[in-house]
């Protein structure tokens, strides 16, 4: 993208992926592939490679990012850089907020239902009590936080329910995001997915909610546009559909980089013309 004053598109957002890791066991997970983790020296080389290239800002996922030590150290690299630092996380684990909020300036938990027994059918291995701790601590501790609730045939009735306790626990940004037949949900999309007209009426209905409780919930588009750059551990880049995400270059190439900012900066327009 083009800024101001610019001469060169850049990329200004990565999802950057330091593991692909992850114990929670979610039946629509979307990585493709699990490759091995980077050492950090490896992760910090293609950060300041993103960094030197412009872009503003970096959303920590994965896999899951708490389970690397080195995620504090990681975010605080960008920070300091004067870029900001979203840690997507599932919130499995108790989280020294503290120490993250200095490394973190937004947050972002996946909280598919208030009703515990519904949320171990679609995370199995998150502990809900957990994430409910880590959401309560960081809202508690004036945090930047927003919510994804990811909407799937097994939570599809406690939707409300959860935007609406989500609401009363202090959260004011809620995402609501569409199943996208990636990874693990290529084999569970018969038994989880949901009519796209049901969605749209639950879309609709939640944004409704949101307005009348005053906080802001919306769709989450990043993954089902093709708005997206995931950059991993190796800086190898991939984007495109959700259903073809494909390889794009290497950050260390900056041709590569330069050809996919000018990519996403066009789909970016199309996708949100309407604005």
């Amino acid at each position: 993208m083009v800024l101001g004053g610019d001469v060169r598109p850049r990329l200004l957002s990565v999802c950057f992926e330091p593991t692909n890791r992850c114990p929670g066991k979610c039946p629509y997970c979307l990585i493709e592939e699990h490759d091995r983790d980077w050492p950090t020296n490896s992760l910090k080389a293609v950060i300041e490679a993103l960094l030197d290239h412009g872009t503003a800002r970096f959303g920590f996922g994965g896999g899951e990012p708490l389970l690397r030590e080195d995620l504090r150290e990681l975010g605080l690299l960008v920070r300091e850089r004067g870029a900001g630092a979203l840690l997507r996380t599932s919130g499995m684990f108790p989280m020294d907020i503290p120490a993250l909020s200095a490394a973190f300036d937004w947050f972002d938990l996946s909280f598919d239902s208030v009703d515990a027994d519904v949320f171990r059918r679609c995370r199995p291995g998150v502990p809900h009590d957990v994430l409910v701790d880590n959401l309560l601590g960081l809202v508690e501790t004036g945090a930047r936080v927003r919510v994804s609730v990811l909407i799937t045939a097994r939570n599809l009735d406690s939707v409300d329910r959860t935007v609406r306790r989500l609401a009363a626990m202090g959260v004011h940004h809620v995402r609501l995001q569409r199943l996208v037949r990636r990874g693990q949900a290529k084999v569970t999309w018969e038994k989880l997915s949901v009519p796209a007209d049901t969605v749209e009426a639950v879309l609709a209905e939640e944004v409704a909610v949101g307005e009348e409780l005053g906080i802001d919930v919306r769709e989450l588009k990043t993954v089902s546009d093709t708005t997206l750059c995931i950059v991993k551990g190796n800086g190898e880049f991939f984007s495109g559909e959700p259903t073809g995400i494909v390889r794009r270059g290497s950050v260390f190439h900056p041709p590569d980089l330069i050809g996919i900012a000018s990519r996403l900066f066009e789909a970016q327009s199309r996708a949100y013309l309407h604005v």
